[in-house]
């Protein structure tokens, strides 16, 4: 099966965490028999005459591509963004389009303007309408852009944006002699780091226990998050790559997620493999996935966040070796990135 598979995000050394979901789809695909060619934006500008630059380099490379090669499936993540040089080529060329959406390409955004809102809608409607598969990441998803969209339920269908490799995030016992905390994200509206700090400080008020924060991650707010814990003495990391992730992982047992929205967080279920405990925001994403004091906790408030923190640091061992263990399992028995990759790559043999 040959594919050209279109993204304004992939991952490359000066930017190893930038797209990271779409590689893992792409060499999942890959590692089923899938020959694949790439038209991809790697580099993360923030200068808009270098975006533009950028966009039209990917453009004139699709179109070049699909005018001079033939692809079984033309494969786009994010449509609003990666839809139009297709589009352009659809009115001359037969396409057999895959469309993948992420997290917030098909729905409107914290601090987004309702126009591009607007026309990203118009766009992706569009590609909804030509795609012969449309790939989403979680159920919950499905179920937003329901809301915004007319979709063909028989064209869906539901893939965890790559799954979790065990081998990459492998489980590791974790021993409580000082309980460490770790939040990993984008300091984006959407991640809510105010509220993380907001969290953090309600738990520090609450609490006896001794412990540990370390915060992984860049973006807009970062600067604000920083004077807002200037007080505290956590650990700040830059955003890193997905094998530094791992390294981090595995030397704390709780990971905090406090997203407004997401598509369906590979954060948590990254942590969750290697047997870490996820706290994270009560949404529909998260909700999949994590069993309330089960597998890891859910929370809507910051007293409630440090009251479920406490009652974590107040488990004995066995009980929370018998979470880790039933988070790794989680990821083993749905998420597992073979299982993910395998079930893709068998529904297109099937169109």
């Amino acid at each position: 099966m040959k594919l050209l598979v279109i993204s304004n995000m992939y991952p490359n050394k000066s930017n190893p965490y930038y797209g990271t979901f779409v590689e893992k789809t792409t060499r999942g695909l890959e590692s089923n028999g899938g020959e694949v060619t790439l038209a991809v934006i790697s580099s993360l500008e923030k200068n808009f005459f270098y975006k533009i630059i950028n966009y039209l380099s990917l453009y004139c490379r699709v179109i070049f591509l699909l005018l001079s090669n033939r692809f079984d499936y033309v494969y786009i993540h994010f449509p609003s963004h990666t839809f139009l040089p297709v589009y352009m080529i659809s009115f001359i060329l037969k396409v057999k389009l895959v469309i993948h959406f992420h997290g917030g390409d098909g729905l409107q955004q914290p601090g987004r303007s309702n126009f591009i809102h607007f026309i990203k809608n118009k766009i992706n409607q569009k590609a909804i309408d030509l795609a012969a598969v449309i790939v989403l990441p979680s159920t919950s998803y499905l179920n937003q852009l329901n809301k915004e969209y007319i979709l063909d339920k028989l064209k869906i269908f539901i893939s965890p944006s790559g799954g979790v490799s065990l081998k990459q995030f492998a489980y590791k016992k974790r021993f409580y002699s000082r309980h460490k905390l770790l939040f990993v994200g984008r300091m984006v509206d959407v991640k809510r780091p105010l509220f993380l700090a907001r969290c953090l400080k309600q738990l520090l008020n609450n609490s006896e226990i001794k412990f540990k924060v370390t915060i992984v991650g860049s973006g807009p707010l970062e600067n604000k998050l920083k004077e807002n814990l200037s007080e505290y003495d956590f650990e700040f990391i830059p955003s890193v790559s997905q094998n530094e992730l791992y390294d981090i992982y595995k030397e704390h047992d709780m990971l905090i997620q406090t997203s407004s929205s997401e598509s369906l967080g590979l954060v948590p279920l990254e942590f969750m493999a290697t047997g870490g405990i996820p706290i994270c925001s009560f949404i529909p994403a998260f909700s999949e996935y994590i069993d309330d004091g089960v597998n890891g906790y859910l929370f809507q408030s910051e007293l409630e966040f440090a009251n479920k923190v406490a009652i974590f640091f107040g488990l004995d061992e066995v009980t929370r070796n018998a979470m880790s263990g039933s988070a790794c399992k989680t990821v083993e028995l749905t998420y597992e990135s073979q299982i993910v990759a395998e079930k893709l790559y068998c529904e297109l043999k099937k169109k």
